[in-house]
């Protein structure tokens, strides 16, 4: 009889992928579970967590003709994404997040910034100014920019996460 592996995304419950994962994994499926690694700010300290990439979602390696009892009454998984006419994910979706894994974790270095490079914001009122990086402003992840525009460059504070490095 002929295999048909192919990925597919699962739909979990809440802060259920690790179980599953575990579950999944016993029951000789390859399960993707990405994770990445955050520094929150709780009370005022820094605290280093780990979440999930995709909350509430697994890729699993599995022949639906052989697998699909299995993932459909496991507790914890809502369904496969794609309903009765499974989805299945292309391989170089699942290269791609295995490709830019270290130590098990998506790699998420958040760029280094130096007074004066030129920013572009990606996100929120200010997004597509291009802006001049002053200074990171607290632990919170805040950073203080200034904006180029025709007249005068207000100075604005946003969160680090929402600038890019322009290289010119």
């Amino acid at each position: 009889m002929e295999s048909f592996l192919n990925w597919y995304l699962i739909y979990t419950k809440v802060k259920k992928e690790d179980y599953l994962e575990q579950l999944l994994t016993e029951a000789g499926l390859e399960v993707l579970n990405p994770k990445i690694k955050k520094t929150k700010t709780v009370r005022n300290k820094k605290k280093e967590v780990i979440d999930p990439l995709f909350p509430c979602y697994l890729f699993v390696k599995a022949d639906l003709n052989v697998h699909l009892r299995i993932i459909s009454y496991t507790q914890g998984i809502r369904r496969l994404v794609g309903g009765s006419n499974p989805t299945i994910v292309p391989i170089e979706i699942i290269d791609t997040i295995k490709s830019r894994m270290v130590d098990g974790f998506i790699d998420t270095k958040s760029e280094e910034f130096k007074k004066g490079d030129t920013i572009l914001i990606k996100d929120g009122p200010f997004k597509d100014f291009v802006g001049i990086f002053q200074e990171e402003l607290d632990s919170k992840g805040r950073v203080s920019i200034l904006l180029k525009t025709l007249a005068l460059q207000p100075r604005i504070t946003v969160d680090k996460d929402m600038i890019e490095k322009l290289h010119n």
